[in-house]
């Protein structure tokens, strides 16, 4: 007795079907006859697919990595620590006093001038350094320096007189260059005649390197005119006492016979 497992194959007609049903169960090379009061029924079993399982993967085995040894590193023993000797303190070096230095002061530099040059006048007349002349002749001086200078001739008669005969009227400027030749008179302005004879009478030429206008007695006076000096000496005492520079004189005596 049972529930029917599959689907009717064939059933024998019958007109009752709402009748109790007495099953006569009979298996028959796996087909079920059941026989009841109403008839017979015939159940073949249902054949059910067999259901294969789906095939498994196959599983790669898992190759354990290669795991390298860890080689033990020798550790050297450690050195006992040598004990440290204390350090002997070191004594302080004694400093000594500064002692003062003189300090040489410093002198002022003296500015270097320029190198004066010396300048040389030299005198000659028309007959020498020692000329000698007649009465009623006339005479003519050359004067030359020998660096720029300023010139200043004078001239003392046998009177006693004393005279600027150069700057003049003709040549004004005192200014004389290096060689230059300076002729004493010059052109027409006068003539320097001798009329007592048996006389001496002197010329005399200075060259300083400034002007002489700072004798008042010089720059005042004209030329040709008497100056009050009584001779030639004189005069120049008084130029170098006034000028202060560097004077230097050439003379000529002139003898008329």
């Amino acid at each position: 007795v049972g529930t029917p497992v599959g689907a009717p194959v064939g059933a024998i007609p019958t007109s009752h079907k709402k009748r109790p049903l007495t099953l006569i169960v009979a298996s028959l090379s796996g087909v079920i006859i059941a026989a009841s009061a109403t008839g017979w029924l015939i159940l073949r079993p249902v054949e059910v697919p067999k259901v294969s399982p789906p095939p498994l993967a196959a599983v790669t085995p898992v190759v354990p990595e290669a795991v390298t040894p860890v080689v033990p590193v020798a550790v050297a023993p450690v050195a006992p620590a040598t004990p440290v000797e204390p350090v002997s303190p070191v004594p302080a070096i004694p400093v000594e006093p500064a002692v003062a230095m003189a300090v040489t002061p410093v002198l002022p530099v003296t500015p270097v001038l320029p190198e004066v040059i010396t300048p040389i006048v030299s005198v000659v007349t028309d007959r020498g350094v020692s000329p000698v002349y007649s009465v009623g002749e006339t005479v003519n001086f050359v004067a030359t320096v020998s660096a720029d200078a300023f010139v200043y001739c004078f001239y003392r008669q046998a009177t006693g007189e004393v005279f600027r005969i150069f700057p003049n009227n003709r040549a004004s400027n005192p200014r004389v260059k290096a060689g230059e030749n300076v002729q004493i008179p010059s052109g027409n302005g006068f003539k320097i005649r001798f009329d007592v004879p048996h006389s001496l009478e002197n010329i005399i030429c200075l060259a300083a390197t400034s002007d002489l206008t700072a004798v008042p007695s010089i720059a005042n006076v004209p030329a040709l005119a008497p100056l009050p000096y009584a001779s030639l000496e004189e005069l120049v005492n008084v130029i170098r006492q006034k000028m202060g520079g560097l004077i230097t004189a050439s003379t000529v005596e002139i003898k008329v016979k």
